[in-house]
Parts: C-alpha cells; sequence; structure tokens
C-alpha cells in the first residue's frame, strides 16, 4: 500500500483504493500542524477495498482540536492546508481529471451525489467521502478548466450536490492566492512578495483563531477569506510567462515568511484601494481590533499625501478609484427585511466616520424599525460589492431624507479600507520601494518573521 510522502507529520493515512467506504469516518479536514502536537492513529482500508481498482482515494484525519477552554494551537508556516472550493458547491456531479490510477496512468473520475452519500463510479458502492490525489503533482487535478495541486476531497453538501475541499501545501496555497488578489501582468516582485506575505499571515491567523471552536478548519476560495484560483497557467506570451517565474520567484522568496505583532501571527488584512487612507481594524472588523498594526494610515498612491522622506507617490496611472451605485426600490426593500427595520428602505443616514470619511456606523429606518448598525454590515447584505466602499461621498437623496424611489451613491475605493492597500502596494512597488518597506507602512506596529520556527 503506497503512502503520501511527509504525510505522517500532518495525519494523512496511507493511500486507500479509489473505492473507500468512509461512512463511518468522522473528523475534521486536514490543517497545518499546530506545534506540539501528534497526529493520531491514521484510518486503513480493509483488504477487500485494498484490492479494487486504482488508488486515487485516500482517507485522512487531522490533529485533535483543542480542549474546552484551552487556547487555540499556534500553527506553523507549513504544513498542509485546506480550501473550501466555494465555486463548485452544490453541483449534483463532477468530473475531475488527471487523477491517479494504476500503473501510471492517469483518470477522469466522475463524481455523483447519490441520496445522502455520493458515488465514485459506475456500479460502485456509495461511500461517504472520496480525497482523490493527482497523477502529476505538479500538474494537479483539473476541475472546470481550473487546476488545483494537492488532493480534492469530496462530500455530500448539506444543502444537497457536492462539497469539495481542496487539500494542499501552504505554499501552494500562497501562490494560488497572489495569482487571484493581484494583477500578473505588469506587477513587480515586490508588490508579489508583500502580498504573499500578507496572505500567508492571514491564513494562519484565520487557522489559529478558528481552530478551537470547530473541526471544520478551512478557508475559503472567496473575498469572504481571501480569493484562491488555483495554478496560474500562463499563454504563450512572454509577459505571460514571465509573470508566472515573478509570481514563481515570490513565493520562493517569501517561503514561511509571516507578519506578527508582539509573538502573535498578524491577522493581515488587505483590500482593493482605500482611497487615501486606510482604516482601523475597530471600525470594521473588532475581532482584529487588539493588532495595532491595523490601525488607519495615510496611503500616498490613493491620496497623493506625502510619504516617508517628503516624497510623493503618485497615484496609480489610468486608475479610477471613484465609484456610483444606485439601489432599486425592489433592492432597498430586500436590504429593509435583511436588516430587520420591516419591508420598506424609508432613510439611510452616517452616525459616525472615521479620520479619513469612511461611513462606520448609520442609522437605518424602515417602516417598522429603526436600527444602528455598522455600515459594513449594511454593504456585506447587498452581497455583490455594489456598493463598493464604506468611502461615501455623497448619496441621493441625500442622507437621512425621504427614500422615494431608488439610493444612489457616489464614492471612492474598493473594499473595506483595512491593512494593505493593494493599489497602494502596486504603485509604492513600481517607485522601488521593497517589500518589507510597503508592509511597515501599512502595517506599522509588526515585523517579518520566519513562521515555521
Amino acid at each position: 500500500m503506497a503512502t503520501v510522502p511527509g504525510a505522517w507529520s500532518h495525519g494523512l493515512a496511507p493511500a486507500a483504493p479509489l473505492l473507500l467506504l468512509l461512512a463511518a469516518l468522522a473528523c475534521a479536514p486536514l490543517g497545518l500542524g499546530p506545534k506540539g502536537t501528534r497526529a493520531p492513529e491514521p484510518a486503513r482500508a480493509d483488504a477487500d477495498s485494498r484490492e479494487a481498482a486504482g488508488n486515487a482515494v485516500a482517507a485522512l484525519q487531522a490533529p485533535a482540536p483543542a480542549k474546552n477552554g484551552a487556547a487555540a494551537p499556534r500553527w506553523k508556516a507549513e504544513g498542509l492546508v485546506s480550501v473550501r472550493l466555494s465555486r463548485f458547491e452544490q453541483r449534483g456531479e463532477l468530473v475531475v481529471r488527471g487523477a491517479r490510477g494504476g500503473r501510471g496512468a492517469s483518470l477522469s473520475i466522475e463524481v455523483h451525489r447519490q441520496g445522502a452519500a455520493l458515488r465514485v463510479a459506475q456500479g460502485a458502492a456509495p461511500s461517504a467521502e472520496a480525497l482523490i490525489e493527482p497523477q502529476d503533482p505538479a500538474a494537479g487535478l483539473q476541475l472546470d478548466g481550473a487546476r488545483y495541486r494537492g488532493k480534492l476531497r469530496l462530500r455530500p453538501h448539506g444543502e444537497g450536490g457536492l462539497s469539495v475541499d481542496n487539500l494542499l501545501d501552504l505554499e501552494d496555497y500562497v501562490a494560488g492566492v497572489v495569482a487571484g488578489e493581484v494583477q500578473l501582468l505588469g506587477s513587480s516582485r515586490a508588490e508579489l512578495e508583500a502580498q504573499a506575505i500578507a496572505s500567508r499571515s492571514f491564513a494562519l491567523a484565520q487557522f489559529e483563531a478558528r481552530g478551537a471552536r470547530s473541526l471544520e478548519v478551512r478557508l475559503q476560495d472567496s473575498t469572504r477569506d481571501q480569493r484562491y484560483v488555483g495554478v496560474f497557467e500562463p499563454t504563450r506570451e512572454e509577459r505571460s510567462q514571465r509573470a508566472a517565474r515573478e509570481l514563481a520567484a515570490a513565493i520562493e522568496a517569501t517561503r514561511g515568511l509571516v507578519l506578527e505583532e508582539n509573538g502573535a501571527t498578524l491577522d493581515a488584512r488587505f483590500h482593493a484601494a482605500c482611497g487615501g487612507r486606510t482604516a482601523d481594524a475597530a471600525d470594521v472588523f473588532p475581532e482584529a481590533a487588539r493588532f495595532r498594526s491595523l490601525t488607519s494610515v495615510d496611503c500616498p498612491a490613493c491620496g497623493g499625501s506625502a510619504a516617508e522622506g517628503g516624497a510623493v507617490l503618485p497615484a496609480a496611472q489610468g486608475a479610477d478609484l471613484s465609484w456610483r451605485a444606485s439601489l432599486d426600490r425592489g433592492r432597498l426593500d430586500l436590504l429593509a427585511r435583511a436588516l430587520g427595520v420591516g419591508t420598506r428602505l424609508l432613510t439611510l443616514a452616517p452616525l459616525r466616520r472615521d479620520r479619513g470619511g469612511r461611513w462606520v456606523e448609520v442609522e437605518v429606518t424602515g417602516d417598522r424599525e429603526r436600527r444602528q448598525i455598522s455600515f459594513e454590515t449594511l454593504r456585506r447584505e447587498l452581497r455583490d460589492n455594489a456598493v463598493a466602499s464604506n468611502l461615501v461621498l455623497l448619496t441621493e437623496p441625500r442622507p437621512g431624507k425621504p427614500i422615494e424611489g431608488s439610493l444612489m451613491f457616489v464614492g471612492r475605493g474598493r473594499g473595506h479600507g483595512v491593512g494593505l492597500c493593494q493599489n497602494g502596494c502596486r504603485v509604492a512597488a513600481a517607485r522601488g520601494w521593497s517589500a518589507e518597506r510597503i508592509l511597515a507602512h501599512f502595517y506599522p506596529e509588526s515585523a517579518v518573521v520566519d513562521g515555521r520556527r
């Protein structure tokens, strides 16, 4: 029976046959190895199952969770992580290509939802889950045109269809996040390195925060965590090939590096464009407010203000940081219901702004109730980034005035505004700032350390 190299340190069991019944398996996704813990004894397949066709599916177990009342374990910046591929959720069937088969052949595996279980192949017994390995680890597995390194775990989704997790090495995950979060064509090495360090730090901080509360320790592939797109596949164009080389070099140069503040891994939030000044985490993400590195700072690239030494960084060429959004009556009434103020939204007014002019708290009045909420809560309820940031410059009707039909917002910037401004990072890197200098500016109380120690 073949085993996965290095698997024991992460709790991954020896590889099992393709058609492995795991109905009794009650375990968590694989995560980064917490310091000082030992993996439990792996699950094993019975003799009849080992003789079944193929060996692309493996069983897994994760480290035991922290006991009640115990602090979340510290996670090293190495090992395997679990990522939820939300784009495939609740599909009734999926085809995974490039799976490992017998005698060195790759397979295309069809996985179907069947009742409360899944079926991996025609005529096979239903299984509780399947973990599919690639034939070529460097090429990964292909799913709907996207490639993913590591393994894919498929399970029945609680609301129907399938659920897909990608289990892969942390550095491969960081590469897929940088490819999803940064416009690679035209990027510089310092920009990529800064994003890699921030994204690696954010991932570790999330694992640390979630590890003590849930066995399902995994990240999402969307902006609910970080946008993860799998393997970046360049075209034949030289600039695309160069972008792939720069990405690989940036990941290697920053391998294991994370941001730390007072001995804790920094919850390194980031956003697309701040519009001139970043936001305080306390105003947007109270759970991260303990980090002094997540306080408001000027962003020379977005606002054109003075940088270190009196130099001024020009705004990104061609970057339009302004936005406009119009919510019609139907959307406003849906918003009123979602916020619990009735069936019709009557007025909206800011109650508090931060130093950069962002709306922090607003008063929402409906036909049944009036509530005070964070503006970020309102933005999240809209779900589609229609209101692109919390830096609102004006509205029509004006704040607090009756809303008869639609409500129009005009604003500046993109995203929540906390931490690294990606627009500012890109401009500063193009001007010659190093990744360390960029990170020191946007996370002023942090230090770059080797998170593998």
